[in-house]
C-alpha cells in the first residue's frame, strides 16, 4: 500500500494539479479567441446593417426630401413644383396629395386675381359714380343767389360708396327760395340712380306759383309710372318767401324737420298728412305753412341721424337730436352741422349703418 506521505504520492499530486492548470489556460484561451471572433463577426454584421439601413433610408427619404424642397418652394410662392418620383406607398400618396394641392392653389390664385381685378374695376366705377352723384348736389355755401337774408349749410355722408339721400335748394324767383331733402328706399347703385332722377324732377316741376303739395304730386306721378321695382323716396319740400319769412311746405312721409327759434327753443314741425313719394300713382299731399322770424332756423335731416346706433344698438333718438340742437343753437349754421356729424360718428364708432344728410337754413330777414 502506498503511504500518502511518501514523496511519490506528493509528486503525483503536483503533476495532476499542473495538468489541470494547463488545461484551464487552454480553455480560457480558446474562449477568449472565440469571443474575439464573435466580436469581429458582430461588428461586421453591425457594419453591414448600418450600410443596409443607410441605403434603405436614403431610398425611402429621397421622395420625402424632394417633397420637403417642394414645400419650401410653394411656401415662397413658387407653384411650379410637381413631384414626379411617386411611389406606391404612403409617401407616394402624400406626394400625390401635395401635387393636387399645388394645382388647386394655382386655380384658386388665378380665380382670386380675376375676382380682385373685377372688384377693383367695380370699386373704380363706384368711385366715379360717387363723384358724379356728389357733383349734382349744390356745394356753394351760403347760396345767396342774389337773395340777401339767408344762411344755409348742408352735409351728406353715404354709408356706402353711393347712397340714396338727396338735398337741393334753388331760387324759384327773386323772392321764393325752394329747398328739399329726401331719402330713397334701399342703398347702393339703384338708390343712387333713383336719387338722381328724383332730384332732377323736383327742380323741373318746382315752377313759379306752384304750391309745394302740387310739386310732390307731380314728382310722385313721374316716379310711380312704370316703377316695377316699387322704389320710393321720403321727401320734404318747402318754399320760403324771403321777404315775409313765410314757409309753405308739403311732407311726403319724411322725418319731421325741427324749428329752432332765435331764443334757442326747439320743436318738431307739426305733422301733416302725406305718403311716401313714388310708391303709388294718384297720391295727394297736404299743404302746411309756418312763419320764420329773423334769426329763426329750419333744420332738415334724414333718418340716418336719429337712427344712428351705438355698439349696444341704442338709437341716437329724436329726443337727443332736440337736446343737441338746443345746446348748439347759438353757433354758426356750418359749425352746428359739423359738430352734429362728428357727434354721430363718435356715437356709432365709425359703423355707419345708413346715409346721413342734414340741412340747416337760417332766415335773417330783409337787410
Amino acid at each position: 500500500m502506498w503511504d500518502i506521505s511518501s514523496p511519490v504520492f506528493v509528486k503525483g499530486r503536483h503533476w495532476g494539479a499542473f495538468r489541470a492548470g494547463f488545461s484551464m489556460k487552454k480553455t480560457e484561451k480558446a474562449i477568449s479567441s472565440l469571443r474575439n471572433k464573435l466580436i469581429l463577426i458582430m461588428g461586421f454584421l453591425l457594419l453591414i446593417m448600418v450600410i443596409v439601413i443607410d441605403r434603405v433610408t436614403a431610398v425611402m427619404m429621397k421622395p420625402l426630401l424632394a417633397l420637403h424642397d417642394g414645400v419650401e418652394k410653394v411656401a415662397k410662392g413658387d407653384l411650379s413644383f410637381h413631384q414626379t418620383d411617386v411611389s406606391e406607398d404612403e409617401v407616394g400618396d402624400l406626394a400625390k396629395a401635395f401635387n393636387r394641392m399645388t394645382e388647386d392653389l394655382k386655380v384658386y390664385i388665378k380665380n382670386l386675381r380675376k375676382a380682385t381685378a373685377e372688384k377693383e374695376r367695380i370699386e373704380s366705377e363706384l368711385n366715379i359714380a360717387r363723384e358724379i352723384q356728389l357733383s349734382i348736389l349744390p356745394k356753394i355755401f351760403p347760396p345767396f343767389l342774389g337773395m340777401p337774408g339767408l344762411d344755409l349749410f348742408a352735409v351728406l355722408k353715404s354709408a356706402r360708396e353711393v347712397g340714396g339721400d338727396l338735398y337741393d335748394f334753388f331760387a324759384m324767383d327773386d323772392e321764393h327760395f325752394c329747398f328739399v331733402i329726401g331719402d330713397v328706399s334701399g342703398k347702393g347703385v339703384p338708390a343712387s340712380l333713383f336719387m338722381a332722377v328724383t332730384k332732377t324732377l323736383f327742380k323741373a316741376t318746382a315752377l313759379k306759383d306752384t304750391p309745394p303739395e302740387v310739386v310732390l304730386e307731380r314728382v310722385n306721378a313721374e316716379l310711380s309710372a312704370g316703377n316695377e321695382k316699387a322704389m320710393f323716396v321720403t321727401a320734404f319740400f318747402a318754399i320760403l318767401n324771403t321777404r315775409t319769412g313765410v314757409v309753405e311746405f308739403s311732407n311726403g312721409g319724411h322725418n319731421l324737420p325741427v324749428i329752432i327759434r332765435k331764443d334757442g327753443s326747439v320743436q318738431y314741425l307739426p305733422r301733416t298728412g302725406g305718403m311716401v313719394v313714388g310708391a303709388m300713382e294718384g297720391m295727394k299731399f297736404e299743404h302746411g305753412t309756418l312763419t320764420l322770424a329773423p334769426g329763426d332756423r329750419f333744420f332738415l335731416y334724414t333718418d340716418g341721424v336719429t337712427e344712428a346706433m351705438d355698439q349696444n344698438k341704442i338709437l341716437f333718438s329724436d329726443e337727443r337730436l332736440l337736446r343737441e340742437l338746443r345746446l348748439l343753437a347759438g353757433l354758426p349754421v356750418k359749425e352746428v352741422l359739423n359738430r352734429l356729424l362728428a357727434m354721430l360718428e363718435d356715437y356709432s364708432k365709425g359703423e355707419q349703418s345708413d346715409d346721413i344728410t342734414m340741412m340747416l337754413l337760417e332766415y335773417q330777414g330783409q337787410k
